[in-house]
């Protein structure tokens, strides 16, 4: 068994445009969460300021978007990818980016955008009905819609056991094959608690909340915007 460091391998495929989709697999307090959460840091930190608004493949930019902030998924399972982005982003205080032109953002900067919690968020929900959702995420990627020119990376944390099978995990990941396996890219972490993965990771690294994390895209989206007009 070859041990990496999966903050580190997915930074490194997001900037050299390996695959479309990184997949981060464990069990439950395995730390996929915190995972994603320094994969954000760790972009948003190398990252010149002036850099997050320039489509440079060398300097990407993050997205955190956590799916537990859909409230009621049961009802908005079937929803518009514009209206679940805003679902996420919406904050109290804060002013959400119209889901429009988050998609536009993600889609012309050379992006990784991690849909945290989306096995817990989807518990509730039957294997078409998560499907469905799961499809409507990946629109976001320009490949997924038709372009070749992508440069968007999304993060995927899973638990494996919400999977029957290999044959049900590899089908539902590639969109029932729409996704080559050589885009697909799989990172399976061991049951560590997250002391000892930011230990190992990290030295005296402080872990961002999801909700800075994702007040952080907010505020990028904002000043992307602003720059637009």
């Amino acid at each position: 068994m070859v041990t990496i460091n999966p903050v580190h391998e997915i930074v490194r495929y997001a900037k050299q445009r390996h695959s479309t989709l990184q997949v981060i697999l464990g069990p439950a307090g395995s730390g996929k969460s915190t995972v994603c959460k320094l994969v954000t840091d760790v972009i948003l930190r190398e990252c010149d300021p002036e850099e997050r608004f320039r489509a440079n493949p060398d300097h990407p930019t993050s997205v955190y978007l956590d799916l537990l902030d859909v409230v009621d998924i049961q009802k908005k399972w079937s929803c518009k990818l514009e209206e679940l982005l805003e679902e996420m982003l919406r904050k109290p205080g804060e002013t959400c980016p119209p889901g429009t032109y988050v998609i536009q953002y993600v889609q012309e900067k050379p992006t990784v955008i991690t849909y945290d919690h989306f096995d817990l968020a989807t518990n509730a929900l039957i294997y078409a009905e998560r499907f469905r959702l799961y499809k409507t995420l990946l629109g976001i990627v320009p490949k997924m819609i038709g372009r070749d020119d992508s440069q968007t990376h999304v993060v995927l944390p899973l638990r494996r056991e919400v999977f029957r099978s290999n044959i049900e995990e590899n089908t539902f990941l590639s969109i029932d094959g729409s996704i080559p396996s050589y885009d697909i890219h799989k990172l399976t972490l061991l049951p560590f608690t997250d002391e000892q993965i930011v230990d190992y990771l990290f030295r005296d690294y402080i872990i961002a909340t999801s909700r800075e994390l994702t007040r952080e895209s907010i505020q990028l989206l904002q000043i992307a915007s602003g720059r637009q007009k």
